[in-house]
């Protein structure tokens, strides 16, 4: 798989850290939402028994290959993205407007044990957002509580 690294006249608008799902399990994942695309990018998932056995000696090797940045495992252009979906239990699904092979879709789920979950209305607004091209409501929107 490719390695992500920002194209000529490219800037990150926004990073969302998520649990990418795929057919092995799920991996912990960021969506970067750039001016030209989206791109999902994580890391290889391994065992802690692999870890363990292996020893420091993996970990050397491991930072050594994962020094020039994480793997694009999806990539959709601004474009052509269409919408974000509800999927199988809280999952949430993104697609674009391809055919047959040509079709990108990727599914994540938001619960993270570091922060909050989003729910697919606040996905859906940013998406929306980040797609109609307003680059600076793509990071909205925010909860914020107010007590009446």
């Amino acid at each position: 798989m490719a390695r992500w690294t920002l194209e000529r006249g490219e800037r990150v608008i926004s990073t969302h850290s998520v649990q990418l799902v795929d057919g092995r399990g799920r991996l912990p994942a960021t969506i970067f939402l750039t001016n030209h695309r989206l791109v999902v990018t994580a890391g290889t998932k391994t065992s802690g028994w692999g870890w363990f056995l292996a020893g420091p000696i993996a970990l050397m090797f491991e930072a050594l290959r994962n020094r020039h940045g994480s793997r694009i495992y999806y990539q959709m252009k601004r474009e052509r993205f269409v919408s974000v979906e509800p999927g199988e239990g809280r999952m949430l699904v993104f697609h674009d407007d391809g055919e047959g092979y040509a079709h990108v879709s990727f599914a994540i789920t938001p619960d993270l044990l570091i922060s909050e979950p989003e729910s697919l209305q606040t996905w859906q607004t940013r998406m929306h957002a980040w797609s109609s091209g307003t680059a600076e409501a793509a990071t909205l929107p925010t909860a914020t509580v107010i007590d009446s």
